[in-house]
């Protein structure tokens, strides 16, 4: 099937980075657009999927810290529409050495953007979240405004307010190659389309998609393993005792990411 029409936007890619993009654009007033995915959706081939990921206002760049004002009504405004669960407001910790370099960026983006937080010492760490063991050196600032997504409600209401604002979504549709000009062709294994701009959201698919364009992009595809630890005192890791949190290099030189028992109850996911 080919369309003959030409698209203000063609995006290829149908994972968050790719649906929040198109439904950007098809929020403009008069901006046609069209959203390529090449599985079948859902689907759990990618980065986007899943039950849940953490959200924060806590960063060591100030950018991301100003970016969240935006991305927190993003998320309140989405919820409301779609009348779903998909903000939980659970607060966030970052984890870090006190007097360390990871701590004090923290305090001074949350700072400068006047972002609610409250820094605890290593004692008051210890016995506000007893499940967690640390040593004397080790302390947390508390995002308040941070907390869980729930991931794959919040892509499917992405892609419903996409559609909802006039946009078309074709899943299960594998992009072949494109060819560039003043008007961009894309063709799939299903047909031909013309567009004014294309945006590429590819993940991993990135450079085989731009081989043909003799394009290669220094990416390189990481595998993140998840495991899920059973609580030993019923209901310590619930949303209502534990917040999501990232442990920069308290374990062992490791770290950690760490969300409340959600997906399971009496499991905690650590990334």
């Amino acid at each position: 099937m080919s369309d003959h029409s030409v698209y203000d936007a063609i995006v290829v890619g149908g994972g968050v980075e790719g649906t929040a993009a198109a439904e950007n654009l098809s929020k403009r007033p008069g901006t046609k657009v069209l959203l390529l995915e090449q599985f079948p959706l859902p689907h759990s081939r990618g980065s986007s999927h899943g039950q849940t990921r953490i959200t924060r206002r806590a960063y060591t760049d100030a950018f991301y810290t100003r970016m969240m004002d935006f991305c927190t009504k993003y998320w309140t405004n989405l919820q409301d529409a779609s009348g779903k669960t998909i903000f939980r407001q659970v607060g966030y910790m970052a984890i870090g050495a006190i007097g360390g370099d990871f701590l004090n960026e923290n305090i001074h983006c949350m700072t400068v953007n006047q972002a609610p937080y409250t820094l605890l010492s290593s004692g008051d760490f210890r016995r506000k979240y007893p499940m967690l063991s640390y040593g004397d050196n080790v302390g947390c600032l508390l995002d308040h405004d941070g907390g869980v997504l729930m991931a794959d409600k919040a892509l499917l209401a992405m892609q419903k307010s996409f559609v909802s604002h006039g946009g078309t979504l074709r899943d299960g549709e594998l992009v072949r190659r494109l060819v560039p000009g003043k008007i961009v062709q894309v063709h799939t294994d299903k047909g031909s389309y013309r567009g004014k701009s294309v945006v590429l959201c590819c993940g991993p698919w990135t450079n085989q998609f731009l081989a043909h364009l003799n394009i290669r992009l220094p990416l390189k595809p990481i595998r993140i393993s998840v495991c899920y630890w059973r609580e030993q005192t019923r209901d310590s890791h619930s949303p209502s005792h534990l917040p999501t949190f990232y442990d920069h290099k308290c374990c062992d030189g490791h770290s950690i990411y760490g969300v409340p028992s959600l997906e399971y109850p009496g499991s905690s996911p650590l990334p």
